[in-house]
């Protein structure tokens, strides 16, 4: 139904609600960007609005901008920003520190481990014949997603009509956990509805992906990453649980410690000093 709200009738929906003194109003992609966040922000003085895409944020920003709305802001996956995408100019908005939310969650210090250990059987994860470390886990799974991404990054790049979404991890990966280009390539090629995309063109974006560092992370997608993690467990452990699920409880876990280590939390508390409205709960 977001879709058949008009970005002016979502600039009208927050004026009525600054009409409360001193409310934020927070402009999110999806729902489930307001329920990590809701955790974080004070909410005697911040309402969300779900827009429904970076699009209709970007659009109902600019006319909030464009009214002289003060105490709008909107928060937006970064996506390829920087890389394939241009940077909003809006003052009014700030961009996740990874590639979405839900990899700012995924990349939260210690939370990931700590659910695989309590959805695993910690002594299952710490068995010595265990094939996997559990301090490698993230790493495993950033390096399967972060494949993907080089290939969503070329596609973007390029204009090339081909879905990225929800591949087969256990179909484009080898018995050591690591992306299989080969099946991972063709799988994308039959996917491919661009002419002049040949298979050999595929591979060999595939193979410029980023071997290590941070450039593994930066393109590399949350559900792509937790995909990535709930198939290692069940290959790993034999605990088989949906992406969906090991998400949600991701989510639920990320606290305002968490927040406060990333640029979003010091970025939006340059945009509170700003606009002299608040967003975050200080306290835990």
């Amino acid at each position: 139904m977001l879709e058949l709200i008009t970005p002016e009738q979502r600039r009208n929906q927050i004026g009525m609600l600054l009409n409360h003194d001193s409310m934020t109003v927070i402009v999110v992609e999806g729902g489930s960007d307001a329920g990590t966040l809701t955790n974080c922000i004070s909410r005697d003085d911040c309402r969300f609005v779900v827009a429904g895409g970076k699009t209709a944020v970007l659009q109902t920003l600019e006319l909030c901008d464009d009214q002289g709305f003060n105490g709008v802001l909107g928060v937006l996956d970064r996506d390829f920003v920087d890389m394939a995408e241009q940077r909003s100019s809006s003052t009014n908005i700030v961009y996740t520190d990874d590639y979405d939310l839900d990899a700012m969650v995924f990349f939260a210090d210690g939370l990931t481990t700590r659910m695989v250990e309590s959805l695993c059987g910690f002594e299952n994860v710490h068995h010595q014949e265990s094939t996997l470390p559990l301090n490698s886990v993230t790493e495993y799974a950033t390096g399967i997603a972060s494949v993907i991404g080089t290939l969503r990054l070329w596609v973007c790049q390029n204009s090339i009509i081909l879905r990225t979404e929800k591949f087969p991890i256990d179909q484009i990966t080898t018995p050591d956990k690591c992306i299989d280009y080969t099946k991972l390539c063709d799988l994308a090629f039959k996917r491919c509805e661009t002419e002049s995309v040949t298979e050999t063109t595929i591979l060999t974006c595939l193979q410029a992906a980023p071997q290590a560092g941070s450039g593994r992370r930066r393109i590399s997608q949350g559900h792509d990453l937790f995909r990535a993690l709930s198939h290692i467990m069940k290959t790993t452990w034999g605990v088989a649980i949906k992406a969906e699920f090991i998400e949600k409880a991701c989510r639920a876990s990320w606290t305002p410690d968490h927040l406060r280590r990333t640029q979003l939390f010091q970025e939006v508390q340059d945009w509170e000093k700003r606009s002299q409205r608040t967003v975050w709960r200080l306290t835990s």
